[in-house]
């Protein structure tokens, strides 16, 4: 008898937790967009090249949504790590390095959408890039801000910038694609 407790116990316990676990069980099949909303997916690759040769390349991922009684799309990236440096003898003071990336889509037809998009990162030079003598890090900033339209779908190159301070090209790739 004591064995036949426990058993019923744990049948009771699955049985009583069955109805929570269906509905994430119907979560998990195809993803679908409601009539009452449009989904996307963003991505942006930020690549670093130096003489014309890719030396490194990141990619940002955001899926947005905009209801029907919305104007626009709105997605935010923020990753990174805060940087000590000296400032005196035991004082120290800190710099933020990572990327911050604000998007917001506008519908334009169903080929296009028009972004509002801001990048802005901040990094660690590399000590060939630094002077031998200088003991702190050297920090360097990429910030772009713009309005580009692009087609649903096809990979848009965005912006492309030179880095004043040496001989490397940045490149802002966009890609938005509709989640159906």
């Amino acid at each position: 008898m004591l064995k036949i407790i426990p058993r019923t116990i744990a049948i009771l316990t699955v049985g009583a937790c069955l109805p929570l676990a269906a509905p994430s069980l119907v979560a998990q099949g195809p993803e679908r967009s409601s009539p009452d909303y449009e989904r996307y997916r963003v991505e942006l690759k930020i690549g670093e090249l130096e003489k014309g040769k890719s030396v490194d390349s990141r990619s940002y991922v955001m899926v947005m949504a905009k209801s029907k009684k919305q104007d626009r799309a709105t997605g935010r990236i923020r990753v990174g790590s805060r940087v000590p440096y000296a400032i005196k003898t035991g004082e120290f003071s800190y710099q933020d390095v990572g990327m911050n990336i604000d998007c917001n889509l506008f519908p334009l037809d169903g080929d296009h959408v028009q972004a509002e998009l801001t990048v802005a990162s901040n990094s660690l030079a590399s000590r060939e890039q630094v002077s031998p003598v200088n003991t702190n890090p050297v920090f360097r900033n990429l910030n772009w801000s713009g309005t580009p339209a692009v087609v649903l779908g096809k990979p848009t190159v965005v912006s492309e910038v030179d880095d004043v301070a040496s001989d490397h090209r940045y490149q802002i790739e966009m890609t938005v694609t509709t989640i159906k």
